[in-house]
């Protein structure tokens, strides 16, 4: 099959989900603008459509990308606890030095107003939930079990995150370890 126009810049792609995180995060998503988004990585708006239909599929990839950013895969040191540890410090550092934690915190409300990007982030969510489920199950026994530890752990993460509005610490996902798993 022959592909039709220029090979896609990984760059730019990268340089607008950076974009969006920064702008949704200083400005909310519904203040958040294409325009400013384009200006900010120096791109053009005809560039997102043709990899994103709208804002909403935009402000989901950027989410996606910084998350797979910080666990691009499952981590197999052969210790479960671990596996855990590391993916749980991986996502709180991603939370510490990047706008991410406010864009999570701006888009509880907003998704709640626009379906489309209800949508688009419960699809996030469930693909990178995959990855600490994979890691959890070893230590959970069961899928049901998995999937409550999995909400322990982000729900403690999100809640010091998100409502105590503290500057997320690595060593928070050794205690969590500890506290759920408890050897």
């Amino acid at each position: 099959m022959r592909v039709v126009g220029r090979p896609r810049d990984d760059a730019a792609t990268v340089s607008l989900l950076t974009a969006t995180l920064t702008v949704v995060a200083k400005r909310g998503y519904h203040e958040a603008s294409l325009d400013e988004i384009v200006a900010r990585a120096g791109s053009s708006k005809p560039t997102i459509y043709r990899r994103y239909r709208g804002k909403p599929a935009l402000v989901a990839a950027a989410i996606r990308h910084a998350l797979a950013t910080a666990n691009p895969r499952v981590p197999e040191s052969g210790d479960a606890r671990r596996d855990v540890r590391v993916v749980l410090r991986n996502t709180l550092a991603m939370f510490a030095s990047s706008p991410l934690a406010r864009v999570v915190a701006t888009l509880i409300g907003a998704a709640d107003e626009e379906p489309e990007l209800a949508v688009a982030l419960a699809h996030v969510e469930r693909e990178r939930r995959a990855l600490l489920l994979a890691a959890v199950r070893p230590l959970s026994g069961d899928d049901a079990r998995a999937e409550l530890d999995v909400d322990m752990l982000l729900g403690a993460i999100y809640f010091r995150v998100l409502f105590r509005r503290m500057t997320p610490k690595k060593a928070f996902a050794g205690e969590l370890v500890a506290a759920r798993f408890p050897r």
